[in-house]
């Protein structure tokens, strides 16, 4: 059975959200905000703050601008589907572009989980979402996500993995992509190591060659190719370490 983890507030089921004092607390400075920026005339504030709100009775705080780069820096693929609405109530979605994020229909990596399928339908019709995104690494270690947006508000709705395992937490994807920022330094150290190495051996084996061979200096460029060799050889057990000290980033 896959791991499944559901965020947001079961509405239908009547269920309260688990949230915590300063979650109510920031409801109630939404609420207590809204009609002040409107009487203001700061529409597009009260607009945002709306969006916000929305999100927050959800049982759900909005992601900061960080937290998005980061979760599409650790799921990169994105399946969109957005919805438009009419003045009579109805919804319907957006045709696709054939750029930008796949289409929501075509998402097929896994077995999306019950729960998960039965929130999607919620994002539409319930929770009047403009987007809702499935992203995903394409790799089983790496556990897909579903995101919706309401104006400039995101949030995560639910996450799922392939195992009875726990899934990934936000610190440890932190953690690991911080280690694949690392583990890319390093290649290039060892890459650089090899250019440095192969450039010095080539242009000391010339120098030494007959007839007017100058052994010395040769032998000089030699020892700049070792240090380049042992360069590139640091610079892969130093990647080495890092891949296998974050395993889970890597596969």
């Amino acid at each position: 059975m896959a791991t499944c983890e559901v965020y947001a507030t079961d509405a239908t089921n009547r269920k309260e959200p688990s949230s915590s004092p300063e979650h109510e607390i920031a409801i109630l400075g939404l609420e207590a905000q809204i009609p002040a920026a409107k009487q203001a005339g700061l529409t597009v504030q009260a607009e945002r703050l709306e969006s916000e709100l929305a999100m927050r009775r959800l049982g759900l705080a909005p992601l900061s601008a960080e937290e998005i780069q980061l979760w599409r820096a650790w799921l990169p693929t994105a399946y969109r589907v957005e919805y438009l609405r009419c003045e009579c109530g109805r919804t319907r979605q957006k045709a696709p572009f054939g750029w930008g994020p796949r289409p929501f229909a075509d998402y097929n990596f896994d077995r999306v989980p019950k729960r998960v399928l039965d929130l999607i339908a919620r994002m539409c019709n319930e929770c009047k979402l403009d987007w809702a995104e499935i992203r995903t690494s394409e790799r089983a270690a790496q556990d897909p996500g579903l995101f919706g947006g309401k104006g400039n508000a995101v949030a995560l709705f639910a996450r799922w993995g392939g195992s009875d395992e726990r899934l990934i937490s936000f610190e440890e994807i932190r953690r690991g992509l911080a280690a694949r920022g690392r583990a890319l330094t390093w290649s290039r150290v060892a890459s650089g190591g090899v250019l440095v190495a192969a450039f010095f051996a080539a242009i000391g084996l010339a120098m030494w060659a007959p007839p007017e061979s100058n052994l010395r200096a040769a032998i000089w460029l030699w020892a700049v190719s070792a240090v380049g060799l042992a360069t590139a050889a640091a610079g892969i057990w130093k990647r080495s370490r890092v891949r296998r000290a974050f395993a889970y980033a890597f596969r």
